[in-house]
């Protein structure tokens, strides 16, 4: 529980220094396996279309949950296209 309150604090402390919302800030320990799903699913969430398959490609599929992959490949299909429909000018 102790390490749930520093963690909280980090997030907040880093909030105020950098600008940001706290739901823009994740906790993750690489050492300790805590987050990293978490972490893979925002930042797959984030990407623009055409960068999710990439990202959900080059991640260890363990930190890659079902939705990032669905929304990885959803991604991929938008991309398609969205540059199919530029080539029909």
């Amino acid at each position: 529980m102790l390490q749930t309150h520093h963690l909280q604090e980090k997030r907040m402390l880093l909030s105020g220094w950098f600008d940001l919302p706290l739901t823009r800030i994740r906790a993750v320990s690489s050492e300790y396996g805590y987050g990293p799903e978490e972490l893979v699913n925002k930042v797959i969430h984030t990407l623009p279309n055409q960068k999710k398959r990439g990202m959900a490609r080059g991640t260890k599929a363990k930190h890659v949950s079902l939705s990032a992959r669905q929304e990885s490949a959803q991604g991929l299909w938008e991309a398609i296209e969205t540059w199919s429909s530029r080539q029909g000018r």
